[in-house]
């Protein structure tokens, strides 16, 4: 049916989510590099090609960098400078924190500061235990709803937007009109100015009811709709994980700075 068009918005959010995901690699990448400076180098590298600095003082600092840049990607820890790697490195060997234990609380840790583990308060484990979980729920809500068989459509003359599953068709709102089989046959049908179609649409409603005309949009509807919300649900899944992850290592990072503390009583 011509005259029927799918939900733009419901078409497009695959695309949309794609692009989401390239970009969140991106932040991701960019956060845990805590620098851009790797992107420029190698953008530069492409383009002059992989050629050292020729002065011995500039070597050596190109040298601290890629150290620094390497120790921030292998361990995701935010050292500004070697002495902050030195200094994490004697702190490490000071309370027997091994490079696994590390590894898994690397976002709490601060080298440069006098503290070096700053794990989140217990407020902020709350809150965030809370934000992950509704958002873990409304990943579950919106799988769910991909098992709906009703879609949401469009006239393109009035873009007038309604509920089909095919076989009928309804406002948007509950209760408010509906065009059936049954209401068709008795000619007992919405006026234009209930239901905001135009008196050609309103003509073509019935015949495309039964020769199912109306049923082929709604699956091509359906299609999209449910790739989109089983996309949007694997997004919101990902990110109550993330949640999930960050309560789980700012816990590890707690008890081991419970540990430290102890050492640290012990020994004055």
């Amino acid at each position: 049916m011509n005259n029927i068009s799918g939900n733009l918005v419901a078409a497009m959010i695959p695309i949309l989510l794609g692009l989401l995901s390239i970009l969140s690699f991106l932040i991701y990448a960019l956060f845990r590099l805590k620098s851009t400076r790797l992107i420029r180098i190698k953008i530069w590298r492409i383009i002059f090609g992989d050629s050292e600095y020729s002065d011995p003082v500039l070597q050596r600092f190109s040298r601290e960098n890629h150290d620094i840049d390497r120790f921030r990607v292998t361990h995701g820890v935010d050292a500004h400078s070697v002495a902050d790697l030195r200094k994490l490195i004697t702190w490490m060997k000071r309370y027997g924190v091994s490079d696994t234990e590390l590894r898994k609380v690397c976002r709490w840790v601060q080298p440069a500061e006098e503290k070096v583990l700053h794990p989140m308060t217990v407020a902020r484990i709350a809150a965030t235990a809370t934000s992950t979980f509704i958002v873990y729920c409304l990943s579950a809500m919106t799988l769910f709803t991909t098992t709906s068989s009703t879609t949401l459509l469009t006239m393109r003359e009035s873009h007038t937007s309604f509920l089909t599953d095919g076989y009928e068709v309804r406002s948007k709102l509950p209760n408010t009109w509906k065009f059936s089989a049954t209401s068709c046959a008795k000619h007992v049908t919405p006026s234009s100015s209930t239901t905001g179609f135009n008196d050609r649409e309103i003509g073509l409603i019935c015949p495309a009811l039964a020769d199912g005309s109306f049923k082929k949009a709604a699956d091509e509807g359906l299609k999209i709709q449910r790739r989109a919300l089983v996309a949007i649900s694997v997004i919101l899944f990902i990110t109550s994980f993330i949640g999930y992850t960050t309560i789980l290592s700012t816990r590890r990072a707690r008890i081991l700075l419970n540990r430290v503390e102890k050492i640290q009583s012990t020994v004055c």
